[in-house]
């Protein structure tokens, strides 16, 4: 049990420590049952159409300082390859993204690669560092964060460079693009807005980050002339897009406890929306339906969750705190079912693909469950040492990202 933390200290946890910490703090005594991989009759078997590993090829003519650009990072290693932290960077939550005819992936070390629908080799471009926060797609770009702060954008068709600019801190979620503008959350609470086109900072907005804070932090969302994004102080706000002037402020996690760890109420989910309603949630508070164009809270639902949200025309889906998966009515915010053979398992975010939803755990599975009742209809391993991020619906076909570096597209029958 942490007792007491420097007030100069401010530890950037995991979602997966966070809830492991959240859970010692709460009850010390009490020993975490990881539930086993549930025996099911399965319905049908998903289809590998393909797999692509994205690889760092030692001697690849990427660049003439490309072996002292290794050392430099990785003094201890020959070559690229070994996925360790670097100055106390953890890697990003690699999302691939789909725009247009391309699969945009990245690897652990930097490595930029588009592919066609078939899994054939586009392009490829070196980061120079490590990705730290994701890719986003849009407006013909392909747009990226650094460690150091910098945010590129990339012809999404040809990886060529368009501009490049500096933010004030370590950016470690993807953009979102969007109305002529691309928003940036920075890990220092801050908010940039930047043109499209050139790069050139719009306007910026700042918030205070508690003294302890989940490594994490939401991505932006635009819609209809306003920019949302989530915060380290538990709240999600509204800003003018065109401006970034505040139109209004929502509290989604309440700080609750006695020490700092069982009061952290970060909202690192991303904020989805349907229509005018923006939908958000924290790891230790509510999930939260707003109305975008007014910030009237249309309802709110006691859930802590660290992962982001599935959603569809009629329902919202979550992967809870205890690894339990949750059904919620979109409209009005009721618990239609929950699928709780799954505990502890370490659950990616939910995907929604076509009659069924889908989740990845600790081991590599990804586990099938029917959109309307949560029962299991089907599951199959992808890498037994787990999955980088949750699965990637495209019709019914499957994106999944696994923690060798490859990704797999699976078809449904």
């Amino acid at each position: 049990m942490i007792k007491t933390l420097h007030a100069s200290w401010r530890p950037l946890l995991s979602g997966v420590v966070l809830a492991a910490l959240l859970a010692a703090c709460a009850a010390e005594e009490d020993e975490i049952v990881i539930a086993p991989v549930p025996d099911i009759q399965a319905q049908f078997e998903p289809d590998e159409l393909w797999s692509r590993t994205i690889t760092t090829t030692v001697g690849e003519d990427v660049s003439n300082a490309l072996g002292d650009f290794w050392h430099t990072i990785w003094p201890w290693s020959e070559a690229p390859g070994i996925d360790r932290p670097v100055d106390g960077i953890l890697p990003a939550d690699l999302y691939p993204v789909v725009y247009e005819q391309h699969i945009f992936v990245a690897n652990s070390e930097g490595l930029l690669v588009a592919l066609d629908r078939k899994g054939n080799e586009v392009w490829r471009y070196w980061l120079g560092s490590r990705l730290s926060g994701g890719m986003a797609a849009g407006s013909g770009l392909l747009v990226v964060g650094t460690p150091e702060g910098e945010v590129l954008a990339l012809d999404a068709a040809t990886g060529v460079e368009k501009w490049r600019n500096v933010v004030s801190s370590e950016v470690i979620s993807p953009p979102a693009i969007g109305e002529g503008m691309i928003v940036v959350r920075t890990v220092d609470g801050k908010l940039f807005a930047l043109d499209v086109d050139s790069g050139e900072r719009k306007w910026f907005s700042d918030r205070n980050v508690p003294l302890l804070t989940q490594r994490g932090t939401s991505s932006p969302l635009i819609g209809g002339g306003i920019a949302v994004a989530g915060f380290d102080n538990g709240k999600v706000a509204a800003f003018r897009l065109d401006n970034g002037q505040p139109m209004w402020e929502k509290r989604v996690g309440q700080p609750t406890g006695r020490s700092e760890i069982e009061r952290i109420a970060d909202v690192d989910t991303n904020p989805v929306m349907f229509g005018s309603v923006m939908y958000a949630a924290s790891v230790n508070g509510t999930i939260i339906a707003v109305d975008l164009r007014n910030g009237e809270t249309l309802w709110q639902r006691e859930l802590s969750t660290y992962r982001n949200l599935g959603i569809d025309a009629e329902m919202l889906f979550a992967s809870n705190a205890q690894g339990h998966v949750v059904a919620l009515d979109r409209r009005n915010g009721f618990v239609l079912w929950t699928q709780k053979a799954l505990e502890n398992r370490q659950l990616s975010a939910p995907a929604v693909i076509g009659e069924f939803v889908v989740v990845g755990d600790m081991e590599g599975y990804l586990h099938f469950v029917r959109r309307d009742d949560g029962s299991f209809v089907a599951q199959t391993s992808v890498d037994s040492d787990g999955l980088q991020t949750q699965p990637l619906a495209m019709d019914r076909q499957l994106l999944v990202y696994d923690r060798s570096d490859t990704l797999h597209m699976l078809a449904l029958p």
